[in-house]
């Protein structure tokens, strides 16, 4: 007669896992994310038995990290509780595990009767002009010292252009923390800003995928003054970046890198990956396409590319005003389909011009209107002149359709 088996307990099942999602070619960052929340789950439940395991047990545990468990973070802030993301990201790995487990034991998956967590999208906060302004100057100068017998004072940083060149490379380039922590010498061009981001897990890329990334004349003039005063600043294989103790930077040492200068320059919620996020807006605020950003992101599919589109929507009208393809014709209608002609009475430089009358701008007003050549023929727009200029003399004007002429006058009140 068969026996179930017991006593395989989760301290002997775990390693197992690991090693099995390594051969799978997960990343290190993965791997070790794995290990992390699976030894605080193992310690919680007393490194109970495998089989004895319920989705009793595991729903138990969801409940408490969402309610009871008090997180110790490097930034502190540790009365806030984890977000949903991070809850669903237990069950995620949870999940992973007992179907390994399944496989591999033969036991029955309990979190089949385990529902994924619902969780909000958290919201995306980029970086105001004024935030990045007040990092850059925090990284100038120390806090004021205030000693008992002297003026008060504040001393030059020694790593100030260290610092600085970290802020700009990852607002210029979006890259996530691993990866800018895995950036040697040689994997940046100075001379073109050209940033080689490696594929596999020496790049520190999600799922190992490289990328190619730039860097703008103000990122690269900051990058070289910091690796200028290095010893090692022209040796290919150094870190690009590295700690007051010449040692490579990792995703922790970063971040407490830069919550301190958030906190010095009054900044709440100060970490790098909010870099990232301002990188994304600030492109697609600036008529870059989603595709583009995709790439340049690392992204493998669209999904937060979208994210980052809803948030810039507040430019959707500039841009499309600027990509409409019935005002980019070279023929406008009117009210009613009808050609708008003017022609300019009284000026000898126009009166051998048809013109063409439309707002530009959105709001009425701004009182601006674009005047095409038409006889010409030229590629517009020409010139731009105000509502005002032109209607002051509107009886020098004749309006062929005289439904725009009421147009004219009800929106502008000439």
């Amino acid at each position: 007669m068969n026996r179930r088996p017991t006593g395989f307990s989760l301290s002997k099942a775990i390693p197992g896992f690991l090693q099995f999602k390594s051969a799978e070619g997960l990343s290190t960052t993965t791997i070790d994310s794995y290990e992390q929340i699976l030894h605080r789950w193992s310690f919680n439940l007393g490194d109970a038995d495998i089989y004895n395991i319920s989705h009793k047990d595991i729903r138990n545990y969801l409940n408490y990290m969402r309610t009871e468990y008090t997180p110790q973070r490097i930034t502190g802030n540790n009365h806030v509780k984890l977000s949903g993301k991070t809850i669903r990201n237990i069950w995620i790995t949870l999940s992973s595990f007992f179907s390994w487990a399944s496989d591999e034991f033969d036991i029955s998956n309990p979190m089949k009767k385990v529902p994924a967590p619902k969780f909000a999208e958290p919201t995306v906060e980029p970086f105001s002009k004024e935030d990045i302004e007040a990092l850059l100057k925090v990284c100038e100068y120390s806090s004021e010292a205030d000693p008992l017998f002297r003026r008060k004072f504040k001393m030059r940083r020694p790593t100030a252009k260290r610092d600085k060149a970290i802020i700009l490379m990852l607002l210029d380039t979006g890259l996530r923390a691993s990866e800018f922590c895995s950036l040697l010498v040689k994997d940046v061009e100075i001379r073109t800003g050209k940033v080689e981001v490696k594929h596999g897990t020496s790049g520190g890329a999600k799922g190992g995928k490289g990328r190619i990334v730039y860097l703008g004349k103000v990122a690269r003039k900051t990058l070289w003054r910091y690796l200028a005063e290095r010893e090692d600043g022209d040796d290919p294989d150094a870190p690009l970046i590295v700690t007051v103790a010449n040692r490579p930077y990792n995703k922790c040492a970063l971040l407490q890198l830069i919550n301190s200068l958030g906190k010095r320059a009054g900044i709440k919620k100060c970490y790098p990956h909010r870099f990232r996020h301002t990188f994304a807006i600030t492109y697609l605020r600036s008529d870059g396409d989603v595709f583009t950003l995709q790439m340049l992101l690392g992204h493998s599919t669209l999904d937060m590319v979208k994210r980052y589109a809803r948030l810039a929507d507040t430019d959707l009208a500039r841009v499309h005003k600027k990509a409409s393809p019935v005002d980019n014709w070279r023929r406008i209608c009117g009210p009613h389909g009808s050609m708008t002609l003017l022609s300019f009475k009284g000026n000898r430089n126009l009166n051998h011009l048809s013109w063409q009358l439309r707002p530009l701008m959105q709001s009425k007003d701004d009182g601006i209107i674009e005047v095409w050549n038409r006889t010409l023929g030229d590629v517009p727009p020409l010139r731009h002149i105000a509502v005002e200029e032109l209607m002051a003399s509107v009886d020098q004007v004749e309006v062929v359709d005289s439904e725009w002429r009421g147009y004219i006058k009800e929106s502008y009140g000439v």
